[in-house]
């Protein structure tokens, strides 16, 4: 009777994408293999852990949804020189054709200040890098062109690009603000990524040949046995499998009197605790809430990007975050993320009408009610 050995070793003792991220990056993590960590979970948590506990020299990569974005991360990837490598992706994404990688590094286009080339060669390239064209370069993947001036709102850039083409000649590349549409920093290249492929025979694995998979929770259709050395994450105990033991939080609900005896309990067992904050603002007042009481002098507050926090009793550490102290359902950064350059919709002040929805990018949602002269005696200004 013949047994059955399985390829990859199970995980469990990972209440969620926080305490799985620690624990890829303290046991997994090297600079001789990228690892790819797959999971049916949203990927915000596990991505905000990961630029808490990875090291500064490493690099890491989200697998985007949109085409765009998958252009900037394969060139994100194939431009990878040192460091160790960590991708959080999607399940779907171990299926989703790509070029061929010749393919990509053939069709990559670089301007540069002072090539010999003339404006329809600009046009051109773009045209079969699957650009498209259009009266503004307001999106990632669109140009526009007005006589010597060619807009380009390249894939990898949080700006679009304006060329100068005199003659047969690239004068000068230069960053241009969206809305304004006026000139500001000078550059020195124009890197156009491919958009458009005739071919996607690829997948993610043929960009990644030496990695590492992690798999959390995989479907029951998923064939482990094609990614020998993998490991897999499970949320309950199973045979052989080892236990990472690592222990979630409480949820606090906003009750500062469970959280102080929830921390005066971590204190009693040695566990340093350390509490963990968004942002400058949000750590003043955090501070100021707890100040008082006596036992929160013992413990470290931080600014951190996590939004979730877990409890390691071996190495005697707890991170508790000021989401779970405030019981909050959602992340800043995941709000902020819903308004990227590749999700928003840029609208000039002519296209706004009185009672519209804005998103402000400072102060966050609001109703747009129209253009008031302020200061009107002294130094008048149009104020929304």
């Amino acid at each position: 009777m013949s047994t059955v050995t399985t390829s990859f070793t199970r995980y469990y003792g990972l209440p969620n994408g926080a305490a799985q991220a620690y624990y890829v990056c303290e046991k997994f993590l090297n600079e001789k293999s990228p690892i790819l960590f797959v999971s049916a979970q949203d990927l915000d948590d596990f991505d905000h852990a990961a630029h808490e506990f990875a090291p500064a020299n490493a690099t890491l990569l989200t697998f985007p949804a949109t085409d765009t974005g998958q252009m900037h991360f394969l060139h994100q990837l194939l431009n990878h020189k040192s460091g160790p490598v960590l991708i959080s992706a999607p399940y779907e994404a171990l299926q989703t054709p790509l070029p061929d990688v010749r393919d990509f590094h053939a069709r990559t286009h670089i301007f540069r200040r002072g090539d010999t080339l003339r404006r329809q060669e600009v046009l051109d390239i773009l045209e079969s890098a699957g650009y498209t064209r259009d009266d503004y370069a307001e999106t990632p993947g669109q140009y526009a062109a007005r006589g010597s001036v060619v807009d380009i709102f390249c894939l990898h850039r949080p700006e679009p690009l304006r060329l100068y083409v005199s003659g047969n000649r690239l004068d000068s590349i230069s960053t241009f603000d969206v809305d304004s549409h006026n000139t500001q920093s000078a550059a020195d290249e124009a890197l156009i990524l491919p958009l458009s492929f005739d071919e996607k025979p690829c997948t993610l694995a043929d960009f990644l040949p030496n990695a590492r998979y992690i798999f959390d929770e995989p479907p029951a259709d998923t064939d482990l046995t094609a990614y020998p050395g993998c490991a897999v994450f499970t949320l309950l105990p199973a045979d052989e499998a080892v236990n990472c033991n690592l222990k979630a939080n409480l949820s606090f609900g906003a009750n500062i009197q469970l959280l102080t005896q929830e921390t005066e309990r971590l204190i009693k067992q040695n566990i340093h605790v350390i509490i963990t904050c968004l942002n400058r603002g949000e750590l003043d007042r955090m501070s100021e809430l707890l100040e008082t009481i006596p036992v929160f002098k013992r413990v470290d507050f931080k600014i951190s990007p996590l939004t979730q926090g877990f409890i390691n009793e071996h190495k005697k550490f707890a991170f508790i975050t000021s989401n779970e102290i405030l019981s909050r359902r959602f992340s800043a950064a995941r709000v902020l993320k819903r308004f990227d350059v590749q999700h928003a919709k840029h609208v000039r002040f002519k296209e706004l009408q009185a009672g519209d929805y804005v998103v402000h990018q400072d102060y966050g949602i609001g109703r747009y009610l129209g253009l008031e002269v302020m200061n009107e005696a002294e130094n008048p200004t149009d104020c929304l």
